[in-house]
């Protein structure tokens, strides 16, 4: 309630009201001075409340409706994922042939098998007893013999994960299984003794591959509806925006309330939105498994 202190006219038919309640206008259905006294008399057809001065009256202050939600992620949405081996390769440039022919091939699979500095390529063969340049080809083809046959238990744990061939000038690295590994191979130009240059190229991330998830938010309604009116739902997943104005009627509880908020957002874009009756949640899911995404929901 609030006191009135003084009641002053300002037009013929407007006072402002000064009280504990702050200052405010008021629009009267007609105004009556008495010059004797001074008196007036307003009828506030909004509320229905009589004014007359010099009397102090109190004035009852609008119900106010007050609707809460609050929102919950139940479930992260994730993307599918197929399973799939990982592949790498290195892609030799052309050899050349200088005094030492020997080049640095490092290797980390990044699953336990490293070399360090202490396995080498050659850019030469030999033709007739004499050296030659090797070509691209040669180069990647002389490194496959090397894992398999050459030196084949140096390199058994390589090839117990890894399928290596060469197609061209290219040394192409297979994972046996279907999982993500880290590998790297490192052909540093300073330390190498021919002059040799190449790629490496990380062709396919492998992956043991997940199934989706379709993401899952709750948002439950509370609070209390004082008189009939209005409210602005508003739903925003960094994508899609959605607002409804949702018709409110005095003693409508949290469990009508969601209904009605399910109901208005029953087209709402990638989501299917979902009320259980006699439940105050209101339940969005979205359509597909996808990446989880930020969820707001505000109620005004």
């Amino acid at each position: 309630m609030g006191h009135i202190n003084s009641v002053k006219v300002t037009e013929a038919a407007t006072v402002i009201v000064k009280g504990s309640i702050g200052e405010f206008i008021v629009t009267a259905a007609g105004v009556i001075l008495d010059n004797a006294d001074n008196s007036v008399e307003i009828i506030n057809i909004k509320e229905g409340v009589t004014l007359k001065d010099p009397q102090e009256i109190d004035i009852p202050e609008t119900p106010k409706n007050d609707v809460r939600g609050n929102l919950v992620e139940q479930t992260k949405g994730q993307k599918a994922m197929e399973a799939a081996k990982t592949i790498v390769s290195y892609k030799f440039d052309e050899g050349y042939a200088t005094k030492m022919s020997n080049f640095v091939f490092n290797m980390n699979d990044g699953d336990g098998f490293i070399t360090n500095n202490n396995y080498f390529g050659a850019t030469q063969k030999i033709v007739s007893g004499v050296p030659k340049p090797a070509t691209g080809d040669e180069v990647a083809e002389a490194i496959v013999k090397d894992f398999y046959i050459t030196l084949k238990g140096r390199f058994t744990p390589l090839t117990s994960k890894w399928v290596i061939t060469n197609v061209g000038s290219e040394v192409i690295f297979t994972s046996k299984l279907d999982k993500f590994y880290d590998f790297q191979i490192d052909v540093p130009e300073k330390e190498n003794r021919a002059e040799i240059k190449g790629e490496f190229l990380k062709k396919q991330k492998g992956s043991e591959g997940r199934e989706g998830k379709r993401e899952v938010n709750t948002l439950t309604i509370d609070g209390i509806v004082a008189r009939t009116g209005k409210i602005v739902v508003t739903f925003e997943d960094g994508t899609v925006t959605s607002e409804k104005t949702i018709e409110i009627s005095k003693g409508d509880t949290p469990v009508s309330i969601a209904g009605k908020t399910a109901s208005a957002f029953s087209d709402l874009v990638d989501w299917d939105v979902t009320n259980v009756e006699g439940s105050k949640d209101v339940v969005f899911t979205a359509e597909k498994a996808s990446e989880d995404k930020e969820v707001k929901v505000s109620i005004k």
